[in-house]
């Protein structure tokens, strides 16, 4: 049988010192819960008699509804009923319910205020629940309300013996519980009940807010430039901060989409050749890689074509997608947002950051190591954003990460790739060619004669492996 118990206005009948009790009993520290019931027993009241307010007096139970901690104190104290259902099932005095064979016994479900319990259709097990309610009652100063609480058996139960155990609880008999949280107690293979219930539940709230939403719409109607003005402030915002990242060029107009790293407000400024209008990104890439510089040179001006020869073009060539110029992995979050609309800079585009510098190094050595025949390779690197990145694949859509994707695009053609990061120390070589070469153009490669400058670094690092 199921028993769907209703307490008789279970806030307002807790005892605090039972509460106290079973904070203490929880293991709760005696300080944190001092506090606690210090919160608890603020309350006052004072009763208007005759029109005039009376001294104000403290109760010595009730838990405020509306108060954030209320619903976890209540649950706390519904423990102590959840204990005594789980010791009378241990020695054996209830029985609860299995969905199968070797099911876990279910003898209660609590939910705040709202409780079920479920136990075996006999005079012993309905003795046995309505013992463990008194005794509840009279620690707890809860009330179970007989007239609501109701009793619904098996099928396989005698209607005789039904009588018998209700009345013997003192409650009512009903051929199920209908609503447990608000939804149906048992739903057959149709769930058209259940849907039903939903979607009039869902029918009465919208026809309340029905009234709110036409007067808020009519307040907009009737200042129409402040609302729109709103909007577009905020399109704006999202136009000066988003660009292009390129990948094949194919989803970028030239003369018509930000996309240009360097600049202001990411936009082409040359003039525009006619016919060109419409020319895509895709159409100034030569297809054995990088940019047709004939070509840029000959549409773009002087920093503008320097601008473009910068974006480092991917030999796989992804898909271009936007990126958030504000924040480094080119992201979008409305922080920054707010930060561009009350005038703040964003970072740069980041075409040649550090960063991104060395992870092109990174991509350039490990192209070496596969013109040389290498199978197995380890990449040391002392910039640990990069290592990072390498390890983790993280999702960015900034240019570094362009960069980190094409180098992963290649490992898969190794047999085994690490990717280490050592420290400035153990990396002091490339530090030092690093300092005396910053401002080399183009690709230098250094095969069996180092320049002078780096040969003190070699003999240290040579000296700390004898």
């Amino acid at each position: 049988m199921a028993i769907k118990l209703d307490m008789a206005k279970a806030y307002d009948r807790v005892q605090w010192a039972f509460l106290e009790r079973v904070l203490f009993s929880l293991g709760f520290d005696r300080s944190w819960s001092g506090r606690v019931m210090a919160c608890v027993k603020t309350v006052s009241f004072s009763v208007l008699v005759n029109g005039n307010p009376s001294r104000e007096f403290r109760p010595a139970r009730g838990l405020r509804q509306g108060d954030p901690l209320s619903p976890y104190l209540f649950i706390l104290c519904s423990e102590v009923l959840s204990h005594q259902m789980r010791r009378a099932i241990e020695i054996g005095s209830i029985h609860g319910i299995r969905i199968s064979t070797n099911a876990p016994s279910i003898s209660h479900l609590l939910f705040a205020d709202d409780s079920l319990f479920f136990v075996k259709a006999t005079e012993e097990e309905a003795d046995a629940v309505s013992d463990i309610l008194r005794r509840y009652e009279a620690a707890s100063g809860q009330l179970v309300s007989l007239e609501k609480t109701t009793v619904s058996f098996s099928k396989g139960v005698l209607r005789g013996r039904r009588s018998l155990i209700a009345n013997r609880l003192g409650i009512v008999e009903v051929e199920e519980q209908h609503r447990y949280l608000g939804l149906p107690t048992v739903v057959g293979r149709s769930k058209k009940v259940l849907t039903d219930i939903l979607r009039d539940k869902l029918s009465k709230r919208l026809q309340g807010w029905r009234g709110k939403i036409l007067s808020r719409a009519a307040q907009l109607g009737a200042n129409p430039s402040y609302t729109w003005r709103g909007i577009m402030e905020a399109r704006v915002v999202l136009e000066t901060g988003m660009r292009w990242r390129i990948g094949d060029g194919n989803s970028t107009r030239v003369w018509r989409e930000t996309w240009l790293p360097g600049t202001h407000m990411g936009r082409v400024i040359s003039p525009c050749v006619d016919g060109n209008e419409n020319l895509k990104v895709s159409e100034l890439l030569s297809k054995y890689g990088g940019w047709n510089l004939e070509l840029v040179s000959s549409l773009f001006l002087p920093f503008e074509t320097e601008h473009i020869l910068n974006i480092r073009v991917s030999q796989h060539r992804p898909m271009d997608i936007w990126y958030w110029k504000a924040e480094k992995d080119g992201m979008y979050f409305v922080k920054s947002a707010y930060r561009a609309l009350a005038g703040g800079e964003g970072v740069e585009d980041q075409v040649w950051e550090p960063h991104v510098a060395e992870a092109v190094a990174v991509l350039e050595g490990a192209k070496e190591a596969m013109r040389l025949g290498y199978r197995d390779i380890v990449i040391e690197s002392d910039f640990a954003q990069v290592i990072e990145a390498l390890n983790k694949k993280q999702a960015e859509r900034s240019s570094f990460m362009l960069v980190i994707e094409e180098i992963l695009c290649l490992s898969v053609s190794f047999s085994s790739v690490v990717w280490s990061f050592s420290s400035r120390v153990n990396n002091s070589v490339a530090h030092a060619l690093a300092l005396v070469y910053p401002r080399i153009s183009g690709r230098t490669e250094w095969s069996s004669v180092l320049p002078p400058t780096a040969n003190d670094a070699v003999l240290f690092d040579l000296s700390l492996l004898k």
